[in-house]
């Protein structure tokens, strides 16, 4: 069996993935801040615990409505590693990737001094206990799900608003670091980078990329301390935010194409 055969038997069900991801996580959020609030210590096994299932809420939702393909010959496979695509498609990825530590690296804090153990170590924390984990339902589960039902830009879009909305209790918590900060500002920057992660999914079908790069998008934000009210650093970063748009939008039309000429000579 192709993916484009175990595709066509998937039915998305976006709802009920939003309700799941956003009921783990903000249940695993409250629980967190309630030693907080309530001020009682928590057994560290429990903190590890709802820190860790706060972030794979997504990736759980995901697996939990995709579970009757799961036991499928190389459905798994396909859906970590993505379909074997052209050389140029690799190359193009490996770009975004490049762009987007350059593009923070050049503005990166004057009183950073990057190592690479403080790198290495973070990325590892952000991949495997981390925003990395999210990616597996954002781009692996909604992402494709909407796009069934509107076009490709829209439903990156969409995404991206509903992963914003996700992170909305962390404006409200003293204790984290996006309280007091501009929630529309962060769904900006959300919308931008959704663009990128959409078009490394256009470009692979790869989760196992767009959980890498976004650990190292928030490996960068943790280790450099770039200013994001620099104005040139956010040229920079919606420039090649938009040329991941565009990508998304080429590929787009070429699989809509494709499967036109296929849907002909079925």
């Amino acid at each position: 069996m192709n993916r484009s055969q175990a595709a066509k038997k998937v039915v998305y069900k976006p709802v009920l993935f939003i309700i799941g991801a956003f009921l783990i996580s903000w249940v695993c959020i409250f629980a967190l801040e309630s030693t907080y609030l309530f001020g009682y210590e928590m057994p560290g096994f429990f903190v590890v615990f709802f820190d860790f299932a706060k972030s794979a809420a997504p990736l759980a939702a995901a697996l939990f409505l995709l579970g009757k393909h799961l036991p499928e010959r190389g459905f798994l496979v396909r859906y970590i590693f993505g379909e074997r695509k052209g050389i140029v498609n690799y190359a193009v990825t490996a770009l975004i990737f490049i762009l987007h530590f350059f593009t923070f690296y050049l503005f990166r804090s004057e009183a950073i001094i990057l190592t690479a153990p403080v790198f290495l170590s973070t990325f590892a924390g952000q991949l495997c206990f981390g925003g990395g984990l999210e990616e597996g339902g954002w781009r692996g589960y909604l992402l494709p799900g909407l796009q069934t039902k509107m076009p490709f830009l829209l439903s990156s879009i969409i995404t991206s608003v509903i992963w914003s909305l996700w992170h909305l209790p962390y404006f409200f918590i003293p204790t984290s670091s996006q309280y007091g900060s501009s929630f529309f500002g962060y769904m900006f920057v959300a919308i931008m980078l959704g663009f990128l992660l959409a078009a490394i999914y256009m470009l692979t079908k790869s989760i196992l990329l767009c959980t890498l790069f976004h650990a190292l998008s928030n490996t960068l934000v943790m280790t450099l301390r770039a200013d994001m009210g620099n104005m040139a650093l956010m040229l920079m970063f919606t420039a090649t935010s938009i040329g991941g748009a565009v990508i998304c939008q080429v590929l787009a039309a070429q699989e809509k194409k494709h499967a036109a000429g296929r849907a002909f000579y079925d």
